[in-house]
C-alpha cells in the first residue's frame, strides 16, 4: 500500500506538469494536499478512538473498524483514517501485536522499494491517465475489506489456529522456571 502510496506521491510532479503545465513552485504547492490529510487523519484518529472505547466491550478489536463501515461517518474519514487499520491489527493480536505489525510493515516497506523499479516506466509508456486508474481501481476493489473484517472479524479469528492458541497463551498466566543449573 505504501508502494502505492509513494507512485501517486511520486506522479504527482509529473502530472502537474506535463498535463497542466505547472511550475516547479506550482507543483509543490500540490503536496499541502499531503499536510492537509495528515491533519484530517489526526482529527479521525481522535474520533475513531472515543468510538472504540464506546464500542470495545461489545465488539471486540473489529471496534476499531467503526470508522471504516459505519453509514453515520462522512466517507472522507474512512479514506483519510487507514491507520486504523494498523491498530486493528495491533489490537487482534494482543501479545503478539508486534510480530504482526513487523510483518505488515515488511509487505508495506517491500511495496515502497518494489514499486519506484516499475513506475517511472509505466508512466512513460502509459502516461500519467492510465497507471493512476488502475491504482484507483484496485483501492476501489478494496474498499468492503473493513466492511468484511467489521462483520466477520469475530468468525474468521474463531476459525484461526494460529489465533486461538495465541488467545489461550493470554489468558494463562506466564510461569517461568529457572533452570537448576542456573540457581546454583
Amino acid at each position: 500500500m505504501s508502494g502505492v502510496l509513494y507512485v501517486q506521491i511520486g506522479s504527482v510532479s509529473g502530472v502537474s506538469k506535463h498535463i497542466y503545465h505547472f511550475n516547479v513552485g506550482q507543483s509543490g504547492l500540490v503536496f499541502i494536499i499531503v499536510v492537509v490529510g495528515s491533519i484530517l487523519g489526526l482529527l479521525a484518529n481522535f474520533y475513531q478512538d472515543v468510538l472504540y472505547w464506546k464500542c470495545v466491550s461489545q465488539r471486540g478489536p473489529e471496534a476499531r473498524l467503526y470508522i471504516a463501515s459505519d453509514s453515520c461517518i462522512f466517507w472522507m474519514w474512512p479514506v483519510v483514517g487507514l491507520s486504523v487499520v494498523f491498530i486493528y491489527l495491533a489490537d487482534c493480536y494482543g501479545p503478539m501485536a508486534s510480530s504482526a505489525l513487523a510483518d505488515q510493515g515488511l509487505a508495506r516497506n517491500m511495496g515502497s522499494f518494489g514499486f519506484p523499479f516499475f513506475s517511472h516506466i509505466m508512466f512513460k509508456k502509459l502516461t500519467y491517465k492510465w497507471p493512476n486508474t488502475i491504482f484507483g481501481g484496485v483501492a476501489v476493489l478494496l474498499i468492503p475489506v473493513p466492511f468484511i473484517l467489521f462483520l466477520y472479524g469475530p468468525s474468521l479469528q474463531k476459525q484461526s489456529t494460529i489465533y486461538s492458541q495465541l488467545m489461550q497463551d493470554e489468558e494463562k498466566p506466564e510461569q517461568f522456571e529457572f533452570p537448576k543449573s542456573q540457581l546454583d
